[in-house]
């Protein structure tokens, strides 16, 4: 049966592309993908970034953990599974009073879920820049300065000898 608003020669060819074995090892190789990539998120159509901006307007914690759990069904067991872990590895942090940074929670979300890929940041959208979500480090810094004035020196002294 032919779905409607679909040409029949073209349903043929297509169902006769879906019984090779290249589409079928194409299917295979997605759906280890797909499993691989854990619980979808159910916010249908409202990005990650519009997600935090409405969490923290309400004055809900807005951390990595609390966007990626807002996104998704508590009910689903492999949500509840990640929830349980996260709790779990929250409560070892040590003193108490540091399980509520929030580079602190955002650490131990990682060490759960697993760190961000080459090019995204997790529960940060897909136009957020990694520099925005992880900013460099400051050149300047005393280890930095030291190694600088180390050189300076250096050449300075190398300098001398043609002059």
């Amino acid at each position: 049966m032919v779905p409607p608003n679909i040409i029949a020669d073209q349903w043929t060819v297509l169902v006769a592309y879906w019984n090779t074995e290249d589409a079928k090892a194409i299917e295979t190789h997605n759906s280890i993908n797909r499993e691989t990539r854990g619980p979808s998120r159910n916010t249908g159509r409202k990005n990650f970034a519009q997600l935090r901006y409405e969490m923290e307007q309400s004055g809900e914690e807005s951390d990595k953990f609390s966007v990626w759990k807002k996104a998704r069904k508590e009910s689903n067991p492999e949500v509840a599974q990640v929830i349980n872990e996260y709790n779990r590895k929250l409560s070892l942090v040590r003193p108490v009073e540091d399980q509520k940074h929030t580079a602190v929670k955002d650490r131990v979300f990682h060490d759960v879920i697993g760190e961000d890929g080459h090019g995204y940041c997790r529960t940060s959208g897909s136009t957020m820049s990694r520099n925005l979500v992880y900013p460099q480090e400051p050149l300047e810094t005393a280890d930095n300065n030291d190694l600088i004035a180390k050189i300076t020196e250096e050449v300075t002294e190398k300098l001398k000898v043609f002059r």
